[in-house]
């Protein structure tokens, strides 16, 4: 029940907001139990004031934001049937009152994708289609909206997810139509805003899709040349701000696409180099924000492409050292979600064949 002094409205809401604060606050340090308490407490404060006001716009919104954190959480740990649950909720939530329309439409279309984002967890390509495809309708309509533009950096967004979606049943073609199609609308967006930051990092995450897309297409020529022009463009902007973490990280998946499509094309050195350089740029990264749990698991992603080009070369000895660079960086997470696992995986095949590669057996090991 809600203490009797948390009764008056105002302040419940508020404390609901401060425990969402700190729910998000635990979870940027990667310690996922503080942040389901803290969100489940603001649940309990949400929900009551949502039923005490059912006619409050506000209210629900405040509830709709505190179920989504669950439900993205729950995602991620591999609920998918609480997590669908919870964000079936949420949707139900943002389609009433009064809210602002550009406001309303981007929570739908965020909603709509994390929905969507679920069913391709579950292998339900079909799902997943129908809710991409909804959420690319709503966004036409703020795209094409000259005062709400400033608000349509999640329309390619979400023509990226359905071409996934459409890359996932097979249709290839399609699936890069509508990455073309979502490169077309950041590049304008990107024109259009110049110095918006954002923008420009959209613009760097589009070319790499497009680039992705090219390639499942037997394109290779274009498919490098977008991940030549992404990594160009993820340096300048990194370049203006080094310190920057959304910079950083953009860059760093740029030099792993470049990176791959090099050692795809028997480029081993070339591509080392690249992996090389992102190393470095994710270890620094990590040293200035050792709280973020992204960062090591990049860290690991460009390990694991340098080991896999010194497994090549024959480099067995350097192949070990990288190895265990990379297992030490996932070590470091605290909680350790489906693809962290897969990378943990390779990465200590690595470890193993560089270990056989000098003659040594499965019992000099010491993961």
């Amino acid at each position: 029940a809600i203490p009797a002094e948390l009764r008056d409205d105002s302040t419940q809401r508020q404390r609901g907001t401060v425990l969402n604060w700190r729910g998000n606050f635990f979870l940027s340090l990667g310690k996922t139990s503080e942040a389901i308490n803290k969100f489940e407490e603001s649940l309990e404060i949400t929900r009551a004031l949502r039923a005490a006001n059912p006619d409050r716009v506000e209210y629900a919104r405040d509830l709709s934001v505190t179920l989504s954190h669950l439900g993205l959480i729950a995602r991620q740990q591999g609920d998918f049937s609480r997590a669908e649950k919870l964000l079936n909720e949420v949707l139900s939530l943002r389609v009433i009152g009064n809210a602002p329309e550009a406001l309303e439409a981007l929570d739908r279309i965020e909603t709509l994708m994390s929905l969507g984002d679920i069913c391709r967890d579950r292998g339900d390509w079909l799902g997943a289609t129908a809710r991409y495809e909804e959420a690319v309708e709503i966004g036409k309509d703020i795209y094409f909206s000259p005062e709400l533009r400033a608000q349509a950096r999640i329309v390619p967004a979400a023509l990226s997810r359905l071409s996934s979606a459409r890359l996932d049943t097979g249709s290839l073609r399609e699936a890069q139509e509508l990455a073309e199609q979502a490169l077309e609308i950041t590049e304008t967006l990107a024109e259009q805003y110049p110095d918006e930051l954002l923008f420009q990092s959209d613009l760097t995450v589009a070319l790499g899709h497009s680039a992705r897309m090219a390639s499942n297409n037997g394109d290779a020529k274009l498919a490098r040349q977008r991940y030549d022009r992404r990594l160009a463009l993820a340096r300048e902007v990194f370049a203006k701000n080094p310190r920057d973490i959304v910079s950083g990280v953009n860059l760093l998946h740029a030099i792993n696409g470049a990176g791959f499509i090099r050692m795809g094309d028997e480029d081993p050195n070339e591509s080392m180099g690249l992996y090389e350089e992102g190393a470095e740029i994710a270890r620094r990264l990590f040293a200035d924000a050792p709280e973020n749990r992204e960062l090591p698991f990049l860290l690991a992603t460009q390990l694991t492409g340098l080991a896999f080009g010194q497994m090549k070369t024959g480099d067995h000895k350097s192949l070990i050292a990288t190895s265990t660079e990379a297992l030490d960086a996932l070590d470091a997470i605290e909680n350790l979600d489906i693809f962290i696992r897969d990378s943990y995986r390779t990465a200590y095949s690595y470890l193993i064949t560089g270990y056989k590669g000098l003659g040594k057996t499965d019992d000099d090991l010491h993961p």
